[in-house]
């Protein structure tokens, strides 16, 4: 029995139990003590909570402003890197878009060259003077903004003349599938097409025709008329868009969605040709102009992968000026072109001019680095 250590070592549970509550109450009592001997303390030596305080005050104003740098400079890091995306893709599409208007030279002075579009602009005339292409009146409240070219813009002899001219300038640019249509608008009314029904740049059974386009009298249509009015004095192409083509409302938006480049053709004094437009006059032809297709243009560009890769999205819109008739003033009107998501926003301005540029600013703050 000596070695039996159930014997020996035998706990005693209420023991055990009296041991546990005495640690309480002895842990409580220390507690207290100790409150108390430091409230004597505070009491007694003032100075010494007020330093306690004053350090822990600063030391949290320390860290909040050192989180609150942190966060800014993580911020700016963003913002500059949304701008050179921006940046990189705006560059991208301006040569892109000089690439498919350079064409446009080409074609103006074709034109210039070749006598049988010279009388275009005099046989159409000056809208609503005797003898000059008449309007054709707008359906259902519409506003007027074609001309009837009947006899005129489908001359078979002028369409084959041009035909020739612009499979050669459409096929140099070396742009299939973007740059779609090449025109002349003689006295800025949309006139000749190539093609005039457009197979090959689209996926069947997809295509462009442009019947609805024939006789458009860009200086009749609210929505046309301040983009041409810019192009009178320009001595670059002036480019606007993307918009939905007349011609082309119901048809997908793979076809109907584009950019209109135009060029001014410019002609000597004593030719005779004359544009009048917000009272002043201009001695141009019309104008030479180009379709370019937004979607392929856009999937080209990889313009979705350059921000989500890079862990942001981006809204890109664009401003058109139309025409009031009742004000006779010009408003703006802002359009959404893409809206694509991903963890921080940034605004992008489309501005169209001979080219595209883009403005960015920063448009919602969601990204906090502490």
């Amino acid at each position: 029995m000596a070695n039996d250590d159930s014997v020996w070592n035998e706990t005693n549970d209420d023991d055990f139990e009296m041991d546990e509550h005495f640690s309480l109450r002895q842990f409580w009592e220390n507690t207290i003590f100790s409150l108390r001997k430091s409230w004597n303390i505070f009491i007694t030596y003032p100075i010494i909570p007020f330093i306690t305080l004053a350090v822990m005050a600063f030391l949290l104003s320390v860290s909040t402003v050192t989180i609150v740098k942190l966060n800014e400079q993580h911020r700016n890091m963003k913002v500059s890197k949304g701008q050179d995306v921006a940046r990189e893709t705006g560059l991208w599409f301006r040569k892109q878009l000089d690439k498919a208007i350079f064409p446009l030279f080409a074609l103006a002075e074709l034109v210039k060259e070749i006598p049988i579009f010279h009388e275009l602009p005099f046989i159409i005339g000056r809208g609503g003077e005797p003898g000059s292409a008449p309007y054709i009146n707008g359906t259902n409240g519409t506003a007027i903004t074609h001309r009837n070219v009947t006899g005129i813009c489908d001359n078979v002899t002028l369409m084959e003349a041009f035909n020739k001219i612009g499979k050669t300038v459409k096929d140099d640019a070396n742009m299939d599938g973007v740059l779609t249509t090449v025109n002349i608008v003689p006295a800025g009314v949309v006139c000749l097409f190539y093609p005039f029904n457009n197979t090959e740049d689209f996926q069947p059974p997809n295509f462009l025709d442009s019947t609805g386009a024939r006789g458009h009298d860009l200086f009749k249509d609210p929505k046309r008329i301040a983009a041409a009015i810019e192009t009178l004095p320009s001595s670059i192409p002036v480019t606007a868009g993307p918009r939905t083509l007349v011609q082309c409302k119901g048809c997908p938006t793979a076809v109907r969605v584009a950019f209109i480049a135009m060029l001014p053709i410019k002609m000597p004094p004593e030719m005779g040709y004359n544009i009048t437009a917000d009272g002043k006059s201009y001695s141009v032809y019309g104008f030479t102009s180009a379709i370019i297709n937004w979607e392929r243009l856009l999937n080209q560009s990889d313009i979705f992968y350059r921000f989500e890769n890079n862990g942001m999205e981006f809204e890109l819109s664009k401003t058109d000026l139309i025409l009031n008739a009742t004000t006779n003033r010009y408003d703006a009107q802002v359009s959404n072109i893409i809206f694509a998501f991903s963890k921080i926003s940034f605004f992008l301005n489309l501005v169209l001019k001979s080219s595209i540029t883009f403005s960015f600013s920063l448009w919602h703050q969601d990204y906090c680095s502490c």
